[in-house]
């Protein structure tokens, strides 16, 4: 039995691009807000910063390159963030 090779029409080819975002252009939405552990109390806990870590904070560096850092209280939040980050990482 011989193998048939079907041509994919620019339809078919269009779809399968877009299909791994689900068709999503433009500007990326800000970052959500992180739900923290335990909801933690703390409003600024899991929040993007720039600049220097806000007094009793922790700064968890973003690892992708985009330039986020997040605050987040210090122990369980701290390493859930640390998690996070590791995640946001991965390839």
């Amino acid at each position: 039995m011989g193998h048939t090779n079907r041509a994919i029409s620019d339809d078919e080819r269009e779809r399968r691009r877009l299909a791994w975002n689900r068709g999503l252009t433009g500007e990326s939405a800000p970052p959500r807000r992180i739900t923290t552990p335990g909801g933690c109390p703390e409003e600024q806990c899991g929040q993007t910063h720039t600049g220097p870590a806000p007094a009793g904070m922790t700064l968890i560096a973003d690892q992708t390159g985009r330039g986020e850092h997040r605050a987040y209280c210090p122990g369980r939040c701290a390493l859930y963030g640390e998690a996070l980050a590791d995640v946001r990482a991965l390839p």
